[in-house]
């Protein structure tokens, strides 16, 4: 990943934006890298700042895609399937009444992968608001990530340079 994002940031700044920006998204839209590997990759080129303001809004971006895609796609199955299940049901129940606390804490839970929780988010009663909002809880996983990419890239950087000297 890090090869990838330093290789493009080498041509145009821009392309290298819109790299690192199609790469947050699809990783947010079907999980096949571990969103913390992306962030750490997009922290180690363009450091804490600049990696964070890439990030995050392709990060929501992901998010509000999969959870419209969810609602549209997958929407009257999970229908079906909650009719046929008291406990879904209830679970649905407590998403709809609890709102952005529950989404917060789903987002907050470092075992569940960042695009199955969209997606089951989204099959949800949960409305746009409230999970837009709990969404907002991975930001600071998302921001400590691209800081340990950057402090990692920093160190083996002054390691490299204090070698050659």
């Amino acid at each position: 990943i890090y090869s990838l994002l330093a290789m493009a940031q080498q041509g145009s700044p821009w392309r290298g934006w819109m790299i690192c920006e199609l790469i947050q998204i699809t990783v947010a839209l079907c999980g096949i890298l571990p969103a913390s590997a992306t962030a750490m990759g997009i922290g180690a080129v363009y450091g804490i700042a600049g990696g964070f303001l890439l990030s995050a809004p392709a990060t929501l971006i992901g998010a509000l895609i999969s959870f419209g895609l969810s609602r549209t796609f997958l929407r009257g199955f999970i229908q079906r399937l909650l009719r046929k299940n008291a406990k879904l049901d209830k679970l649905d129940q407590i998403l709809s009444a609890e709102g952005w606390k529950i989404a917060c804490l789903f987002r907050l839970s470092p075992i569940m992968p960042f695009s199955v929780t969209s997606y089951a988010l989204g099959m949800s009663a949960l409305s746009l608001r409230a999970y837009m909002i709990g969404t907002l809880a991975s930001l600071p996983a998302l921001l400590g990530y691209i800081t340990l990419g950057a402090l990692t890239a920093e160190s083996l950087s002054s390691a490299t340079h204090a070698r050659i000297s």
